[in-house]
């Protein structure tokens, strides 16, 4: 039996993404009349209802009523990483530059122009917050739990990447170089955990209650582990730094970085990869606010 083609289709029973991002309660719309009749399964859709609304209240609503329409923070990449003396192999970030490169070639293929970089919203700042470690007995046994807890203070002026002054869109880009100025928690310690999804929540919260009117949409970092051991593998192929080695030693650490830099590329290319899936997504989103 051969394949054929599909000559014909008929339309879906379930709503397209599109329509759900322009126009979130239709989910609470079309809820299927078996599920309105079990108390327990109308409770649970209750909850997940609560949570979507909640995160999507701002999307489809009228630019004109509302400070900022909030894009969700689309989630490509674990966004997670950690860094410091006791980390075997360190994550792989990808640089801003590189990261505000990709986004803008993407939404330049859509029509945006951001023609203003580094833009203060003087009405928005962003209150730091510290990581600190809290020490408690847990059945018996001596715990530590990381909590996150808010400074003293206003914060600083948020200073947004990119705008689209025309069609009124800002973007920004969470990374580890301004993570903690756009709200990642500080740490006092040597190794540094970075959470940059969080990061990007706590500040599109910020911008949903002070931003100016604009549409907004946050990437971040998806940062990328390479395999265990991965680079330790390089290092094992050369021996520069032994005592007996005869050759050009500085010809060899030459030879080790060319392979170690290699070895950054290729999982930074994965980076780059689920960035774009970010971007993608946003341009959906704003095809639902009839912006683009």
């Amino acid at each position: 039996m051969k394949s054929q083609p599909k000559k014909r289709f008929s339309n879906p029973k379930y709503p397209p993404k599109l329509q759900v991002l322009s126009d979130p309660a239709i989910l609470e719309k079309n809820i299927p009349l078996s599920w309105r009749k079990s108390r327990e399964m109308t409770g649970a859709v209750a909850i997940l209802l609560a949570a979507n609304l909640s995160s999507c209240s701002k999307v489809g609503a009228a630019l004109g009523n509302s400070q900022a329409i909030v894009a969700p923070i689309f989630n490509h990449g674990s966004g997670r990483g950690t860094v410091g003396c006791v980390v075997v192999t360190p994550p792989v970030f990808l640089p801003e530059e590189e990261a505000l490169s990709i986004i803008t070639e993407e939404l330049s293929k859509k029509g945006l122009k951001f023609t203003q970089k580094n833009v203060k919203f003087e009405q928005v700042t962003i209150p730091s917050r510290t990581a600190k470690m809290e020490y408690f007995k847990k059945n018996g046994f001596d715990t530590a739990e990381e909590k996150i807890v808010a400074n003293p203070g206003p914060g600083a002026v948020f200073e947004v990447d990119l705008v689209d002054s025309k069609k009124k869109v800002a973007v920004e880009y969470i990374n580890s170089r301004d993570y903690v100025e756009n709200g990642g928690p500080s740490k006092n310690s040597t190794v540094m955990n970075y959470n940059f999804k969080e990061a990007a929540e706590y500040l599109d919260k910020q911008i949903k209650e002070k931003g100016p009117k604009m549409y907004f949409g946050t990437f971040y970092d998806p940062v990328t582990m390479p395999e265990d051991n991965a680079i330790r593998k390089v290092a094992e192929k050369f021996h520069c730094w032994d005592e007996n080695y005869q050759g050009d030693k500085d010809e060899c650490s030459k030879q080790y970085q060319k392979e170690v830099n290699a070895e950054v590329e290729k999982w930074k290319a994965l980076s780059k990869e689920q960035l774009k899936l970010q971007v993608k997504d946003f341009v959906d989103w704003l095809k639902a606010q009839g912006v683009i």
